[in-house]
């Protein structure tokens, strides 16, 4: 009798053991509907897996999350992370290369597209991690407001201006906002028009680069400072914007074109949202292709049993499978990392963005930005354009000169 009840808890260790070593923990940072939208996949995946559960948690915006890691690298077996911090893991070194993950499967790395996998191999040549989403910056607008008053969306800056300053005087405020004030109006503005922000192709092609003063950001912010003066230029970012929009404040919001889901649900139906392509500046010149945000997962650097080896690479390979991505990108406009079959049923967002991501040949500084503590060096820019747009710096050749010289010292920490 006692054998017996021996070899009964001996298996039910046994058993316990391998249950959780088939339990996978994601940190990620996909909130509101994108958040629903990933846990449906991960539903599916263990109908298709179902010795493996994924325990996905959710620790906060992109910073939070990648801060939380760099904390504690050892409790989540995958991490999401966005774009602007993979330098900072490559430095880490925290991480397991995903063609070690994929030859836990014996099977090779997935064949991704040259927008998903160029920027994320950066300086380390090969790639690292796992490529989920791809965005850029769209425009969004009120469909409804501008076809009453008889107006195309903007296609540069100079049309923006001069159809916000006509109907000021009508009465009407076409106020514009982005999502992401550094993002849209310092990387993005830039790499429509190959501008460098630091050397060595925005820190793409080498170690060691060092951010950069150029004239034609002081230009572009003081346009912005005149338009945030006269009422047609909004400060408000992130959902905060993304509420002014849907509660009619600002008719026009520059943001990721993955966002277009959750402005639906918040305009409820007020209005028709109407996107086209973020605007430029035709006096510098045609426009060329945008930089792809987005995420990627990164798989951590530690012991795992062989059974939690093949449940890691069994979800890497569903997370970049065709059909799962197809999926992806139908529900939330994110652009496929993989080639996906065509689909009627994609929103015009998402096809925008994969116009916008492949306008013309990539250039030196519009193939994306990998600087070290770039997070950190956003944080400055954001508060020296607030400062200079409202006025409490002088001009913008101050605020660029403090971000150039503070930015560097960030650079080197």
């Amino acid at each position: 009798m006692n054998k017996i009840l021996i070899t009964l808890v001996l298996m039910s260790r046994f058993l316990y053991a391998e249950e959780s070593h088939n339990t996978l923990v994601i940190w990620h940072a996909l909130d509101g509907e994108l958040g629903k939208v990933f846990n449906e996949l991960l539903k599916d995946f263990e109908k298709q897996e179902p010795t493996i559960k994924v325990q996905a948690i959710s620790k906060g915006n992109y910073d939070k999350t990648l801060d939380a890691f760099l904390k504690d690298p050892q409790e989540p077996d995958v991490v999401q992370v966005f774009e602007m911090g993979t330098a900072v893991m490559q430095s880490a070194k925290k991480f397991t290369p995903i063609k070690t993950v994929f030859s836990w499967i014996k099977k090779p790395i997935p064949n991704f597209t040259s927008a998903a996998s160029s920027f994320y191999k950066g300086q380390a040549k090969t790639l690292q991690c796992l490529p989920f989403s791809a965005a850029t910056v769209i425009l969004f607008y009120n469909k409804t407001l501008l076809d009453r008053i008889d107006e195309n969306p903007p296609e540069t800056f100079e049309d923006f201006e001069k159809m916000a300053i006509k109907h000021r005087k009508n009465g009407t405020l076409l106020t514009l906002a982005a999502g992401w004030l550094s993002g849209h109006h310092m990387d993005q503005i830039g790499a429509i028009h190959n501008i460098p922000i630091a050397t060595k192709g925005n820190g793409v092609d080498g170690q060691n680069a060092k951010l950069v003063d150029n004239p034609f950001f002081n230009t572009h912010w003081i346009f912005l400072q005149t338009w945030y003066r006269a009422g047609l230029f909004s400060l408000k970012a992130g959902p905060e914007a993304e509420k002014a929009f849907a509660d009619g404040e600002i008719a026009l919001i520059s943001q990721g074109s993955n966002r277009l889901g959750i402005l639906e649900k918040a305009v409820d139906g007020r209005f028709e949202i109407g996107v086209a392509h973020f605007p430029y500046w035709k006096s510098i010149g045609k426009p060329g292709k945008t930089i792809a945000g987005g995420s990627a997962f990164w798989v951590a650097k530690k012991k795992y049993s062989p059974a939690k080896k093949i449940a890691l690479g069994k979800l890497l390979a569903f997370l970049s499978d065709a059909k799962t991505q197809g999926q992806w990108q139908e529900q939330t406009g994110y652009i496929p990392i993989v080639a996906v079959p065509a689909n009627e049923r994609i929103s015009k967002a998402a096809k925008l963005a994969e116009e916008a991501l492949t306008r013309g040949e990539p250039m030196t500084y519009n193939r994306g930005i990998m600087l070290p503590n770039f997070p950190k060096i956003r944080e400055l820019i954001v508060a020296e354009m607030i400062a200079m747009i409202k006025g409490d710096k002088p001009d913008a050749k101050e605020a660029l000169a403090t971000i150039v010289e503070k930015g560097n010292e960030l650079l080197k920490q």
